[in-house]
This record gives structure tokens, C-alpha cells and sequence, in this order.
């Protein structure tokens, strides 16, 4: 910068209003197709400042399908004063093999001509295309209360029927043994987990009472810090009250990061399924697709 201050500021992408007013000299984003087309414009629009000696946006990320803007905006590069630099992962000289090995092994073909090779596929076809019937499924073991603290409950909250997933999980690897499934027209948090606690005493051949004790852990999502639709209770709460150990993070990972660490899961064998009781997820896994 020839000797001269400059001053950094750091911007999350979520929000219009928070770039509104600023006078930048330049700009970087990360990810740039993941966040909507008016963010990109108005960051664009900001880089006015004169005291720089380059005035420059640059967009990075990987390619996201064919339909979104940033398609667009790629495809008309040169007419909109831009320039496409593609990179492929294999290029960069600090990454281990074993890394591009891990991603290779979770993608399917046209992930890895996006992800890895920078090439702009359209998403289509399944989205678990790890996912293998035959080589994910084993039978549920025999399991006793002395197992309690190996199992797990697995909840999404949604508005409509809940699916929860009762997992037995050992060192590294997760089985997934059973499903809990919520009413089609809606599901209530405190029926369903006093459902799911009754379920896994069956299961273990025990009480209520020791599955209580036991402090079964929840692994939820961000959504369990917010109020049921029928208590002034949050979910995680309600849980709580019900004997469960309920663990969520801050916020949740991007959709993409999710699928991807399911598919490297599934690509190692860390995920089991006894899809004979598990028939929705099994479903689920099997026919997934990508949408708008």
C-alpha cells in the first residue's frame, strides 16, 4: 500500500443494510454464489474509494449449479467488466492427497467436476449418491439399559411430522436403529419426546424411568432454541424436562457442509442403518434430489 494505513473491516454476508454507506477501496468475498444477488450488487456498488491505488471486487468460491446468477454473471464476464480465473483443487500445492482423497470419495461425478475441477455442472440426481442399501445396512443388535449411554436421539424440528432417529453410536462409527416418526399434521414436541423416551425403553428392554436416569443425549439442531408451537417452552427445554441430555450448536452448518459430511460418513462406513425399521430414512437417503 506504499506506506500508507488501511483499514480492514469484515462484513457478514447475511444482511443488505449492514454494507449500506460504505466507501471501500476493495472488496473480497468468500463464497460468493451461496449468498444472494443483491449482497453481491451493493458490495460492488460500494467499492468508490479514490485514495486506493486499484479499485477491485474479487468473488471466490466454487461453481453452484447453472441456474443461479452467479452462472449468469460468469457467463457475461467480459461484457460486465469481470474476469473468470478457474482453479482446480489438485492445483494447490499446500493441500495433502488424502484431503483431495476425502472429497473425491463423498462427491458424486459432477461434485467433483464442480468442487474439485471448477467446472459449472448442473445439480441434478440424487443427492446422497453414497448411500448403498446393501453395503449400509446391518441389523439393530441386541442392546440392554447397559447401553444407554451409547445411544443417541437425533432430532430435526419442523412444523410438519418430525422424524427423529434413535442411534446407537460406538468409537467412530453411528448405527442408526431405529426412526420416530411425527404426525402429517404436525408433530408436538413434548408428545413426541415423551414417544421417542418410551421407544428407546422398549428398545433396551428397561424403564422410563432408567432411560431418565441414563441422560440419553439429543443431538438437535439451532431450531431447538426456539419456542414449540404449543408451550412457551423451548424444545430443548421440553426435552430437558423430559430427562434427556440435549446438546445444539449456536447455528446450524450450511446445507452443503451437511451433505458433505454425510456422504464422506457413508464413504467410510461410519454410518450403518437397519433399513428394514428405518424405512423412511432408508427412503429418504435413496431418493433425495436437489431443488431450486
Amino acid at each position: 500500500m506504499g506506506g500508507r494505513l488501511c483499514k480492514l473491516l469484515l462484513r457478514s454476508g447475511d444482511n443488505a443494510e449492514s454494507l449500506y454507506g460504505l466507501n471501500v477501496a476493495a472488496a473480497l468475498i468468500d463464497e460468493w454464489e451461496t449468498m444472494s444477488e443483491e449482497i453481491v450488487r451493493v458490495i460492488r456498488e460500494r467499492i468508490r474509494d479514490g485514495n486506493g491505488s486499484v479499485n477491485q471486487l474479487a468473488l471466490f468460491g466454487t461453481p453452484e449449479g447453472t441456474s443461479g446468477f452467479g452462472a449468469k454473471w460468469c457467463e457475461d464476464a467480459d461484457a460486465i467488466g469481470m474476469r473468470q480465473i478457474i482453479a482446480r483443487t489438485s492445483d494447490n500445492w499446500h493441500l495433502k492427497q488424502s484431503y483431495v482423497d476425502d472429497l473425491t470419495a463423498m462427491m458424486s461425478e459432477g461434485e467433483i467436476q464442480a468442487r474439485l475441477n471448477g467446472i459449472r455442472t448442473a445439480k441434478m440426481g440424487r443427492v446422497y449418491t453414497r448411500f448403498d442399501k446393501a453395503k449400509h445396512h446391518l441389523d439393530a443388535p441386541k442392546v440392554t439399559y447397559k447401553d444407554l449411554p451409547q445411544i443417541q436421539l437425533w432430532c430435526d424440528f419442523n412444523v410438519d411430522a418430525m422424524t427423529w432417529a434413535t442411534v446407537l453410536k460406538r468409537d467412530n462409527e453411528c448405527h442408526v436403529v431405529d426412526e420416530i416418526l411425527g404426525s402429517k399434521n404436525g408433530t408436538d414436541v413434548l408428545e413426541h419426546g415423551e414417544y421417542a423416551r418410551s421407544r428407546i425403553a422398549l428398545l433396551c428392554g428397561t424403564s422410563e424411568r432408567e432411560v431418565m436416569q441414563a441422560k440419553v443425549k439429543v443431538v438437535c439442531d439451532a431450531a431447538g432454541q426456539q419456542r414449540s408451537s404449543n408451550s412457551n417452552l423451548t424444545a430443548v427445554q421440553i426435552l430437558r424436562s423430559l430427562g434427556f441430555d440435549v446438546r445444539f450448536p449456536s447455528s446450524n452448518p450450511s446445507i452443503e457442509a451437511s451433505v458433505q459430511s454425510v456422504q464422506l460418513a457413508l464413504a467410510k462406513g461410519r454410518i450403518k442403518i437397519d433399513t428394514k425399521k428405518c424405512r423412511y430414512i432408508t427412503r429418504c437417503l435413496e431418493q433425495q434430489g436437489y431443488d431450486k
